[in-house]
């Protein structure tokens, strides 16, 4: 398939009437519709060792994970991927750390997004109280945006792998249930806004394959 570059020159070459003077005043136009490469932006906040990092790491086909949590905040460039057969371009965005710190990038992160991820462990959410209420703030801060533009709001529960005896069902069970709790109002409207949960385990290759594909780029891959 001819790229934008070669079926520009080939016009210019056949000395189509006026096509430098057409192209100059339709050139944004023209290169939308010849470029077929498709752009989204990603953005992941959440709770801290909740595998922002690693998740962005499997996203953007990268390995900037180590051990530990992210201390620090780290702006990621903008990348090219491929997903069957079709480049995808990752916008820039920033690899934030869970604590307060780090959502001093919220207003940032929002804004430059399409597609936003709120990662939290499971194991943590069912058995510490506090943990919960921090990550409803979280929940808050996201739908109390006044939004120009609709973006998909993912929530993501990570190291399902962890919870022994309790299948996934009965652990998206009873976060409906926690929703149900005014301390977590902000996780009951979530559930209402019809936006996803998703429970998994990060290092699950297939799993992060299938979440790719599902979650961020299914649209993309039918354009």
């Amino acid at each position: 398939m001819l790229g934008k570059d070669e079926i520009i020159n080939i016009a210019r070459f056949f000395g189509f009437p006026y096509f430098d003077l057409f192209y100059f005043l339709w050139k944004k136009y023209i290169e939308n519709l010849l470029n077929t490469q498709k752009r989204i932006g990603i953005s992941i906040i959440g709770m801290s060792e909740s595998g922002k990092t690693y998740l962005y790491d499997k996203i953007r086909e990268e390995d900037r994970c180590k051990e530990g949590t992210t201390a620090f905040s780290e702006k990621l460039k903008a990348k090219i991927i491929k997903i069957e057969d079709k480049e995808i371009e990752l916008q820039p965005t920033i690899d934030i750390s869970g604590d307060s710190k780090g959502m001093e990038y919220f207003e940032e992160l929002y804004e430059n997004c399409d597609i936003m991820i709120v990662t939290f462990d499971i194991y943590k959410f069912l058995s510490n109280e506090d943990y919960r209420r921090d990550f409803a703030q979280r929940i808050k801060a996201v739908l109390t945006r006044k939004e120009k533009k609709k973006r998909k709001i993912i929530l993501l529960g990570s190291h399902l792998d962890q919870i022994e005896k309790t299948k996934e069902n009965q652990v998206r069970k009873k976060i409906l249930e926690y929703a149900l709790n005014e301390k977590y109002i902000a996780l009951q409207e979530y559930i209402k806004s019809m936006n996803p949960l998703v429970l998994g385990n990060l290092t699950n290759d297939d799993w992060i394959k299938e979440f790719k594909r599902k979650y961020l780029f299914l649209d993309l891959l039918k354009q």
